[in-house]
């Protein structure tokens, strides 16, 4: 119940780049997967992808998830916007 009213607390920028923020972390474990077991099915290309794991992890997980929350916890407010003109 808590967690429901807490979601709707949150603005729809918020909620979006968490839920990329999420996605990204999943295909980021994906790559991790595939870089990481390539030794076992012995593929070579296997290590051509954890420059992308980086990337994913990085740009898409860390990066979306510290937007997203900082909007939360500082949103942007319309009279912030009307001081500064």
């Amino acid at each position: 119940m808590v967690e429901l009213q807490l979601l709707r607390l949150m603005p729809l920028i918020t909620k979006y780049f968490i839920r990329f923020g999420l996605f990204y972390f999943v295909l980021a474990l994906f790559f991790l997967l595939i870089s990481e077991s390539g030794w076992f099915f012995d593929w070579s290309v296997s290590a051509s992808f954890q420059p992308v794991y980086y990337h994913f992890f990085l740009f898409g997980w860390v990066l979306q998830i510290i937007i997203g929350v900082s909007l939360w916890m500082f949103p942007w407010s319309e009279r912030a916007q009307v001081a500064e003109r």
